[in-house]
């Protein structure tokens, strides 16, 4: 495994907006609130200004991640670290001839 950091699901408040449906007015206004999301990767920054975390790792001249998530500290509902679960057993498929 290249990367030893923890695994963490960051729950947090996101702005959305929709640049293709048109609203009328007195619509109901169901975009008028945050969207709850849901971000998990590598843990690599957790601070007062808010989470880094990053999806993908790469080993090229050292260790690399790409896929950068920042979430500010007041948009956090949570966060998260993903325990490890006992590696199962799986059953050889045989392969057609």
């Amino acid at each position: 495994m290249l990367v030893n950091k923890p695994i963490v699901i960051v729950r947090w408040n996101d702005a959305q907006s929709s640049a293709t449906h048109v609203f009328k007015e007195g619509e109901d206004m169901n975009y008028h609130k945050p969207m709850v999301m849901e971000t998990l990767g590598w843990l690599l920054n957790d601070d007062e200004q808010g989470v880094s975390v990053m999806n993908e790792a790469f080993s090229e001249e050292g260790l690399n991640y790409r896929g950068h998530t920042f979430v500010p500290r007041s948009l956090i509902l949570s966060t998260e670290v993903v325990k490890a679960q006992r590696k199962r057993k799986v059953k050889e498929v045989p392969h057609a001839p």
